[in-house]
């Protein structure tokens, strides 16, 4: 079974965006087994990012929502730097 999870975030700001986006992308080489990232991307100042994860046991559905979780703290800690910069 394929679970895809969307997240959309609005940054209000299509500069905050894509610096965030440069940020997190980095952490994106090291997904576990069976999950990746199918879309990233700026849209009207709202960050999209569309993740998917094969799973065979619900241990995968888990991780996934991990990887979820991790992300929306790799976001925030991008969004206060960039915050404490201006």
């Amino acid at each position: 079974m394929l679970i895809c999870v969307e997240l959309k975030i609005d940054l209000r700001s299509t500069d905050m965006c894509l610096t965030v986006l440069k940020s997190v992308s980095v952490d994106d080489v090291e997904l576990p087994d069976r999950q990746k990232i199918v879309y990233r991307s700026c849209e009207d100042g709202s960050l999209v990012y569309k993740l998917c994860s094969d799973i065979v046991s619900p241990e995968d559905v888990l991780s996934l929502w991990n990887t979820v979780d991790d992300l929306i703290r790799s976001i925030r800690v991008a969004v206060d730097a960039v915050e404490k910069v201006k």
